[in-house]
């Protein structure tokens, strides 16, 4: 079994500890499990109060001692998110009315293609272009798939709803940046959350799609 061995972040008011995992978000009431750790994901998701995956997955559980996944649950649990837009003309129920795309990059150890579902803002000048957010919900390091594009800036894939279109990516300058994470942070204020939790400043990518 493939094992991933992660350590609490910090309490929230709420009394919740965050752990970040790999892909998807699951949020669990501390009451539902008992101390110690869990050994599988699935035990988790029907207790969840609320899921939305933004490219990073998010536990939140009361305890002392980090949390043991099996690796291989997390990946299937963002499968099953990739396969409700799939089958859903592009919507993903835990992710409400916010808009969504799928992105596929290129590994950038791996080579292997990687899919990953995230929120977008449509580019209002230009309908060729959308950006997404490296967020990754505030954690303090980039998300893979964010060094994936960096990697492979030239090899991307991106859905919107039933249509597929290859893409090129960019990352944007400071000035354009903030101003593009600004009108975001306005739209969804889990955003403006996600920089204040980290000193890291998140990126702002711009998919140029290629109809």
């Amino acid at each position: 079994m493939d094992i991933v061995h992660l350590q609490p972040r910090g309490f929230r008011e709420d009394g919740l500890r965050r752990l970040l995992l790999v892909t998807g978000s699951v949020e669990v009431p501390d009451t539902s499990l008992q101390k110690g750790h869990t050994e599988h994901l699935s035990d988790l998701i029907p207790m969840r109060r609320q899921c939305c995956a933004l490219a990073c997955c998010r536990i939140f559980i009361q305890q002392d001692k980090g949390l043991i996944v099996d690796k291989q649950e997390v990946l299937t649990f963002n499968e099953a998110n990739i396969a409700e837009f799939r089958t859903s003309h592009g919507r993903v129920a835990s992710f409400g009315a916010a808009p969504l795309l799928l992105l596929t990059s290129v590994g950038a150890r791996s080579g292997e293609r990687r899919t990953n579902p995230m929120m977008y803002l449509a580019n209002e000048h230009d309908p060729n272009v959308v950006f997404v957010f490296a967020s990754a919900a505030g954690a303090d390091q980039n998300p893979a798939w964010f060094h994936n594009i960096v990697a492979h800036p030239d090899d991307l894939e991106v859905e919107i709803g039933d249509a597929r279109h290859t893409a090129t990516a960019k990352v944007l300058p400071e000035q354009e940046r903030s101003e593009v994470y600004t009108v975001q942070a306005g739209l969804f204020p889990g955003f403006a959350g996600y920089q204040e939790k980290t000193s890291r400043l998140i990126p702002v990518i711009a998919l140029t799609l290629k109809r």
